[in-house]
């Protein structure tokens, strides 16, 4: 399955979740580790090391984005 299709499906089932349980918090959580394993899967971000978050890789521009609830919704 390609990322984009996963990512979505995955978002999906973030959403379905939180609408039986709303916490936005933990939505916004969730949607920012995603957004952080595509960029690493993908080689869009940063490189994840054990310390964390390592430099950007050089030509690659980071993309982070604050999440909420009716960005999704909509």
């Amino acid at each position: 399955m390609e990322w984009s299709r996963m990512e979505q499906r995955i978002r999906g089932m973030l959403l379905l979740v939180n609408h039986q349980c709303p916490c936005e918090d933990n939505l916004r959580n969730a949607l920012t580790a995603i957004d952080e394993i595509m960029a690493h899967e993908t080689g869009r971000g940063n490189e994840l090391s054990p310390g964390g978050l390592s430099e950007p890789q050089k030509g690659v521009e980071i993309q982070r984005r604050e999440w909420s609830v009716s960005d999704e919704l909509s």
